[in-house]
């Protein structure tokens, strides 16, 4: 029976940026992190539109995308980590 993942931690291989900017990978809920999430549970929110992404990508040598690595605490407490 899954259960909820605890004190969840992010990391990005390079920051997420729209292209006005603002650094998407710095808002509090990655920068801090997350005391739980749910089973199946989501964090999602707007980057921007591809055609704006695009050329910022490409500028920053980006071509292998971005990863994200999630640690966070299972139900027996030990430690994980989904990238």
């Amino acid at each position: 029976m899954p259960g909820p993942a605890k004190d969840i931690s992010f990391e990005f291989s390079a920051p997420i940026e729209s292209s006005d900017g603002y650094v998407v990978s710095d808002l509090p809920y990655f920068r801090n992190g997350l005391d739980f999430l749910a089973p199946d549970g989501k964090v999602s929110c707007y980057w921007d539109r591809l055609e704006n992404l695009l050329p910022l990508l490409k500028k920053k040598g980006l071509k292998g995308g971005t990863s994200v690595t999630m640690r966070y605490r299972n139900l027996t407490g030990e430690y994980d980590e989904t990238k």
